[in-house]
C-alpha cells in the first residue's frame, strides 16, 4: 500500500494562490466563520427547532488568532500557550429549557470540541426536557489581547437512536483527540450526565467498544473492549476546568486495532445497552498531514520552492532530536535514507512544543529533485512510520467504517454489455482501500496505440470514466501507466463504482487475471501519489528524437554564424563609408577609442575637413 508524495519539476513556475485549507473530516458544504475576544461567545448556529434529541454526526473546525493572515501560523503571540500548539477555547452544544416547577431557566452545556480530528463522530445528546439548542464557540484565553477566529463545518440530525433507559450519558471528550491503535497509554473517554439536576454518572455504569458492524442494542458483548476506571489522576482535562465535575465520569481503554467502533453504555443492573457515539482509531501517530504553504491553486508542489506541511497527531515534540520527518523514495520503506535532497535533520516548528496539547507541528523544506516520495515521521523511541495525506484519510473514511450493508453496482462490459466480475467483498479481514489512481506496469516498453480503449474493455470501465494521469517507465524500461477512474461523474445511471473497480483491478492482478494479461498488463497496484512532470527514472531516447536534437543544434549554430558574419560585414562597410576619400595609409579604425592621455584636454580640438565629396 503506497502513500507517496509527488513533486512537480516544471519549466515554468506560477505564483501560488492563497486558498482556505480543507477541513477534516468533510462534514458539509456549508462553513460558518466567526469568533471573538476572551470571555466572548459566538453562536455558530441556533438549531431550527426545540427538541429532546440531537446527534452531531460530524464536526470539523480550524481556529487561529485574528492578528494573523497566515493559516498555518502557530508562532509567538497573545494566544500562544507555553509548549502547546492549541489555543484556549470551547465548542459546545447549549441546551436551554424552563423548569416546569420553579419557572427558572436551566442551561446545560455539552462539549463537542474533541469531535475534530476525525476520531469521534455520531455523538448523541438525549435530553430530559425539550430544549432550545445552539452550537456555541467561546474564547477562554487568559490574555485579554487574544482574539480567536473559527471556521466550523458540521452535520446533525434532530434525533438519536432509541434508548430503553433515561438519562443516557453524553460523550463530551476523548484524550487524545486523535485516537491511535496500539498506543502505549490508554485512550480516555469523558462522559457527562445528560441531566445535571439528577447527579452525575454512576460509578457502576459500564462503557465498552464494539465493532462498528454491530449495534449496541443487539450486541452480546463478545469481542468487546470494556472500559475501566482510571488508575491515576487527573480524571479530567483542563478543558473542563470550571465545570461541575461531579456530573462527569472518565473511563480508560486500550485499542489494539485501527478501525471504527461503536461506544456503548449499559446501566447498572440492566441489560439495556445504548449507543453514545462512534470512534475511529488510526494506524499511526501522527495520523495524517496536510500541505499548508507553497503549493499552487491545483495543490501541486514544486522543487526549489519552500513548502510547508502540517502533521496532525498527539503528544508530538519539536524539541531538538525528539521527533523527525523525512522523504524517502516511493519504492523504499521508511527506514531508507532521506531522499529529494531534504535532510532528516530539519527541525520541526514551532520550537519547544511538546506534551498532550502538542497536536500539530509544521515541517518546512525545499526539495531539490522532482519525483515520487513517501512522507515519513519518527517519534521519540519509536520506529519510522509512513504518514498518509489528509485527502487520502478523508476519502477512505467511509470505506474504513463500512458496515457491510453498502451495495455496489455490478459493472457492465462497455462493448458486449455483459456483466463483469466484481471485487471480493469489503470485510474486516479483506478491507478495501481508496486510491488516487491505479499504477499499471505493462509487459512492453512502448505504449500501444489506442490503449485506453483496450483498457476500457479489460477493466470493465467506460472510456468516459477513465483518464490517463501519467506515463513513465520503470528501471527495466517497461511502461508504467497511472490511470484515474471517475465512475461517479457519470451520474446515477453509471455502470460502475470507482472504489469497487479500483479494488477489483488490484485483486485481479494478484490472482493472475487472464483479461489483464491479454491486455498486456504485468501487474497493478494502488497509488496515492500526487502527479508530477519530469520524474521518469528511465527516459528513453529513440533515433527520431536524437536526429531532431541534432537538427535543432545545427540550426542554432548556423544562425549564430550568420549573425556574426553580418556584424563583421556591417563594421567593414561602415568604416569604409566614414573614411570615404582618404588614402588607405591614413585610415584609422573607427572602433578604436581615442582615449586622451593623462593631463590632456578632453574634446579640446575642433573638427576639420568634415566634408563628404561625391564624384560623378
Amino acid at each position: 500500500m503506497r502513500r507517496s508524495f509527488f513533486v512537480a519539476l516544471l519549466l515554468q513556475l506560477s505564483h501560488a494562490s492563497v486558498r482556505a485549507l480543507s477541513l477534516f473530516p468533510t462534514c458539509s458544504e456549508n462553513e460558518y466563520t466567526g469568533g471573538g475576544l476572551p470571555g466572548k461567545e459566538w453562536v455558530v448556529q441556533r438549531f431550527d427547532k426545540p427538541g429532546r434529541n440531537l446527534t452531531i454526526h460530524c464536526l470539523a473546525y480550524e481556529v487561529k488568532p485574528v492578528d494573523t493572515t497566515n493559516a498555518k501560523d502557530m508562532g509567538p503571540g497573545p494566544c500562544q500557550i507555553d509548549h502547546q500548539t492549541e489555543f484556549s477555547f470551547r465548542l459546545f452544544v447549549r441546551a436551554t429549557y424552563k423548569d416546569s416547577k420553579s419557572g427558572e431557566q436551566v442551561t446545560e452545556e455539552y462539549d463537542v470540541k474533541d469531535m475534530a480530528g476525525g476520531s469521534l463522530s455520531d455523538v448523541a445528546i438525549r435530553l430530559a426536557h425539550k430544549s432550545d439548542l445552539s452550537l456555541v464557540f467561546a474564547n477562554t484565553a487568559a490574555n485579554h489581547e487574544c482574539g480567536l477566529e473559527a471556521r466550523v463545518s458540521f452535520r446533525f440530525t434532530h434525533d438519536a437512536k432509541v434508548a430503553a433507559v433515561s438519562d443516557v450519558p453524553v460523550l463530551v471528550g476523548v484524550q487524545p483527540r486523535i485516537v491511535h491503535a496500539k498506543n502505549s497509554v490508554p485512550t480516555r473517554f469523558i462522559f457527562r450526565s445528560s441531566d445535571s439536576t439528577k447527579g452525575g454518572v454512576s460509578e457502576r455504569e459500564e462503557f465498552f467498544l464494539i465493532s462498528a458492524k454491530e449495534e449496541c442494542s443487539t450486541s452480546t458483548g463478545s469481542n468487546s473492549y470494556l472500559m475501566s476506571h482510571p488508575s491515576s489522576p487527573p480524571l479530567f482535562d483542563e478543558d473542563f476546568t470550571g465545570a461541575n465535575t461531579s456530573t462527569f465520569a472518565a473511563r480508560d481503554v486500550f485499542i489494539d486495532t485501527a478501525r471504527a467502533y461503536r461506544i456503548c453504555s449499559r446501566k447498572a443492573n440492566t441489560e439495556d445497552v445504548t449507543e453514545v457515539g462512534v470512534v475511529r482509531s488510526f494506524e499511526v501517530n501522527p495520523s495524517y498531514y496536510q500541505v499548508v504553504g507553497g503549493q499552487n491553486a491545483d495543490g501541486k508542489v514544486y522543487v526549489m520552492k519552500r513548502t510547508t506541511i502540517k502533521f496532525y497527531g498527539s503528544d508530538l515534540d519539536t524539541r531538538p532530536r525528539r521527533n523527525q520527518a523525512k522523504f524517502v523514495s516511493d519504492t523504499e520503506d521508511c527506514d531508507a535514507s532521506a531522499a529529494g535532497g531534504v535532510p532528516e535533520t530539519l527541525a520541526l516548528e514551532p520550537e519547544d512544543r511538546f506534551g498532550p496539547k502538542a497536536t500539530s507541528v509544521l515541517w518546512s523544506w525545499v526539495l531539490k529533485r522532482g519525483g515520487a516520495y513517501k512522507v515519513c515521521f519518527k517519534r521519540t523511541g519509536m520506529p519510522w512510520v509512513e504518514v498518509p495525506s489528509i485527502d487520502i484519510v478523508n476519502s477512505a473514511a467511509d470505506i474504513t467504517n463500512a458496515d457491510g450493508n453498502i451495495t455496489y453496482r455490478q459493472p457492465v462490459d462497455p462493448v458486449t454489455k455483459e456483466l463483469c466480475p466484481m471485487a471480493p467483498p469489503n470485510t474486516p479481514e479483506n478491507r478495501w482501500s481508496m486510491y488516487n489512481s491505479i499504477m499499471l506496469t505493462l509487459k512492453s516498453k512502448t505504449l500501444p496505440s489506442n490503449y485506453l480503449q483496450t483498457l476500457s474493455k479489460a477493466l470493465c470501465v467506460p472510456r468516459t470514466a477513465m483518464a490517463l494521469s501519467r506515463v513513465t517507465h520503470g528501471k527495466d524500461g517497461r511502461v508504467r501507466l497511472f490511470i484515474s477512474i471517475f465512475c461517479e461523474e457519470l451520474g446515477e445511471d453509471r455502470t460502475c463504482d470507482t472504489v469497487e473497480r479500483q479494488n477489483y483491478i488490484i485483486s485481479a492482478s494478484k490472482q493472475g487475471s487472464e483479461a489483464l494479461a491479454a491486455a498486456g498488463i504485468e501487474s497493478a497496484e494502488g497509488s496515492r501519489d500526487m502527479f508530477a512532470l519530469g520524474d521518469d527514472p528511465n527516459p528513453r531516447m529513440g533515433w527520431g528524437r536524437v536526429l531532431s536534437i541534432f537538427a535543432i543544434c545545427g540550426t542554432v549554430v548556423a544562425v549564430a554564424c550568420l549573425v556574426v558574419y553580418g556584424v563583421l560585414k556591417y563594421r567593414e562597410n561602415r568604416q569604409y563609408f566614414v573614411n570615404f576619400g582618404v588614402e588607405d595609409e591614413d585610415v584609422d579604425d573607427m572602433y578604436i577609442s581615442n582615449i586622451p592621455t593623462a593631463g590632456a584636454a578632453v574634446n579640446s580640438a575642433g573638427t576639420k575637413g568634415s566634408v563628404i565629396e561625391v564624384e560623378d
